[in-house]
């Protein structure tokens, strides 16, 4: 039989009180009955002491055990006065002219008879032996019950005159044949029954509630659940205390939040890239069908625009894929130990042309400074390099400065191209490093390039375990920072 989480938590709360509770009752009354077992032999001593001392009282006034000898009317009467008397108010006193001849010691009738003891001093179980330890009344005298342990020794005036003999029953406790005395155990045991199954009870009503306060949130959690299956990443539930299910919510809605957001991110990457990948197929479609039409010349001008527009969209093709390629961690790596200050300098030597072409002062660096070595592709660092530059010649207005400062700080090797005007808000420098992000003020479409070099600026430094961060620069432009951990020496 298969139970849901709901019956596992009842039966599991509700079988763990109900062992807790029968075994609590049980010591209860385990512990009850054997507290009540030592007082009632203590009770047993104290009347044995007392019937003791009751059969001394009738040895001095009859002058001996004869009065108790074949008398067992007398013994009767004496077994019952000694379950619970007052030796002071219940023998005659010396002077009451108490008749001890032969009438006196004959049995009443048995119809006047009292009935026989219950309790501790029963008849059958107590005996009277004289000085010489012969019997005088009682059962048969039991040889192997006749130690030090059975008999207690009657005294009068210092000097023992009998021993009195006790045989516990032995297959039962002394109150199971006492009627008063079971019918409080008896009590006593409704009493813990009706307590147990209160308490049984109330574990019932508690185990309900308590296995349902415990899934209700696993239920939000489950329909949640169910609604970031669907599609609905908006969805949040209901954060109800600090526990561990409380925290485990709160994970849950930052899990659809992220969900959301990167929902959002592949939307507007879907909308960007078909954007980026359609006005150069506009613009190649209207060229082509221009040149068909006979509208157009194929001049070599022409081709070579066409050209230009078709590098510019392997160029977006081949990024793109680059990034694919990163997301799925499918990009190669072959690190080595390598200086990068001269991947940098060959890289600013490939573009020197291209910015003065610009108008656009490249400043030298140090290029002799102290040799340092890092773990990296040369490959990816000198598309690194490329890419910030390419970003600066872009986006830097002619007749400005183009400043490159490599220097090393302790595990660091830092490398930083800062350019001139046109520079970017300080809100939007974090976002720099997004696909297809571009400050429209500055940072205009127009200008070319699909605003992914620096997205992929961001993925080789992160692979080669450093980072990279833009800020506003020195020269009134943007200043794009390098840091790539520096080898052991």
């Amino acid at each position: 039989m298969k139970f849901n989480i709901f019956g596992k938590l009842f039966l599991g709360a509700f079988l763990s009180t109900l062992i807790l509770t029968v075994t609590v009752m049980a010591s209860v009354r385990w512990s009850f009955l054997r507290g009540f077992e030592e007082y009632l032999f203590q009770v047993q001593e104290e009347r044995l002491d007392r019937f003791a001392a009751l059969l001394a009282q009738q040895h001095r006034q009859y002058g001996g055990w004869d009065f108790l000898r074949g008398n067992e009317g007398y013994w009767r009467e004496l077994l019952q006065q000694g379950a619970g008397f007052d030796p002071e108010d219940l023998l005659p006193p010396p002077d009451a002219g108490f008749d001890a001849g032969p009438d006196a010691l004959s049995p009443p009738p048995e119809h006047l008879r009292p009935p026989p003891p219950e309790g501790l001093l029963r008849e059958g179980h107590v005996w009277v032996l004289d000085a010489d330890r012969q019997q005088v009344s009682g059962p048969p005298f039991p040889l192997r019950d006749a130690s030090e342990g059975n008999l207690r020794p009657i005294v009068w005036g210092g000097a023992t005159v009998g021993w009195l003999g006790f045989k516990p029953h032995p297959h039962a406790l002394p109150f199971r044949d006492d009627r008063l005395q079971a019918a409080f155990i008896e009590q006593q045991a409704r009493t813990g029954y009706v307590i147990m199954a209160l308490a049984l009870l109330i574990s019932l009503v508690g185990s309900l509630i308590l296995a349902r306060q415990f899934l209700l949130p696993i239920k939000r959690l489950a329909v949640g659940a169910n609604a970031l299956r669907s599609g609905r990443y908006e969805t949040e539930i209901t954060v109800t205390g600090d526990d561990e299910l409380g925290r485990l919510a709160a994970d849950f809605n930052l899990l659809a939040r992220t969900l959301a957001h990167n929902e959002q991110c592949r939307r507007q990457w879907v909308a960007d890239t078909s954007h980026e990948l359609r006005t150069p197929l506009a613009v190649l479609r209207s060229e082509v069908e221009a040149l068909l039409d006979g509208v157009r010349e194929p001049t070599p001008e022409r081709l070579r625009s066409l050209h230009g527009e078709i590098m510019a969209l392997s160029k977006l093709v081949d990024d793109l894929f680059e990034l694919s390629l990163y997301d799925l961690g499918n990009l190669k790596y072959r690190m080595e130990p390598l200086n990068p200050v001269g991947i940098l300098v060959e890289v600013v030597s490939s573009f020197r042309s291209r910015f003065e072409a610009k108008n656009i002062a490249l400043k030298p660096f140090n290029q002799h400074i102290a040799k340092i070595t890092v773990l990296g592709d040369a490959q990816r660092l000198r598309q690194l390099f490329g890419n910030l530059l390419e970003n600066s010649l872009r986006y830097t207005d002619a007749g400005g400065a183009c400043e490159i400062a490599v220097r090393q700080a302790e595990t660091m090797a830092i490398l930083e191209v800062s350019d001139s005007a046109p520079t970017v808000p300080e809100d939007a420098c974090t976002r720099l490093f997004e696909r297809f992000y571009r400050v429209d003020a500055s940072r205009s479409r127009s200008l070319g390039g699909a605003g992914l070099g620096l997205a992929i600026c961001r993925n080789i430094v992160e692979a080669h375990g450093g980072g990279i961060r833009a800020q506003g620069s020195h020269l009134g432009g943007l200043s794009v920072r390098v840091e790539l951990p520096l080898l052991p020496s």
